[in-house]
């Protein structure tokens, strides 16, 4: 069944169908929303390597949410608040520019 669906397809004939403007706009919709998903992500993990630097009970930090799962959730739902932001850090912005660039 899957064999008779590929048949037909743009990917297996390389001849688009139907309304490609359109189709555009998602994908660069959908690549978008992946660079700065990506971005949420490398914040995240540079916030993780960040609090595993702060020292047992001899920070200010230390008693607060460091080890916790709130600290966890915490540190995620910054991450997704600073790359959600008009430019983020950047990150995600220079990536779309980079895969967005036609093959020379």
């Amino acid at each position: 069944m899957l064999q008779s669906i590929m048949v037909g397809s743009p990917i297996a004939t390389g001849i688009p169908s139907g309304n490609t403007e359109g189709r555009r706009e998602s994908d660069d919709r959908g690549l978008k929303k992946a660079c700065s998903d990506f971005e949420a992500i490398f914040i995240y993990r540079m916030l993780e390597t960040m609090r595993k630097t702060i020292p047992e009970g001899g920070g200010p930090c230390s008693a607060g949410l460091s080890n916790s799962p709130y600290g966890t959730l915490f540190d995620q739902k910054l991450a997704e608040a600073l790359a959600g932001q008009e430019g983020g850090i950047g990150i995600g912005r220079m990536l779309y520019e980079q895969l967005k660039m036609p093959d020379r």
